[in-house]
């Protein structure tokens, strides 16, 4: 079954096309309304209670954490993230 050159050249034409379009259609806008941002910034209150919650900025989580495992049939999951999290997360 031979196609002809022009039905052939046009099928090209139409997969290129829509190729072409793909990328454009995925970065459609998402419904957000441009210009206003998603969250609203800290008042002045919320910054001095921020601030006397951690005064020196370390943040972080203030959990006791032990070493992952420990033997065979302990597995602490929340461990595990932060031991991973550490090495591939300098």
């Amino acid at each position: 079954m031979s196609y002809h050159p022009q039905v052939r050249s046009l099928v090209r034409y139409l997969v290129l096309v829509l190729f072409a379009c793909v990328p454009v259609i995925g970065c459609a806008d998402s419904g957000h309304s441009g210009g206003e941002p998603t969250t609203r910034p800290m008042t002045m209150q919320e910054r001095q209670d921020a601030a006397m919650r951690d005064p020196y900025g370390y943040g972080g989580n203030t959990d006791k954490y032990d070493m992952t495992g420990g033997d065979i049939s302990h597995y602490d999951k929340k461990a595990m993230k932060r031991d991973l999290d550490s090495v591939f997360n300098p």
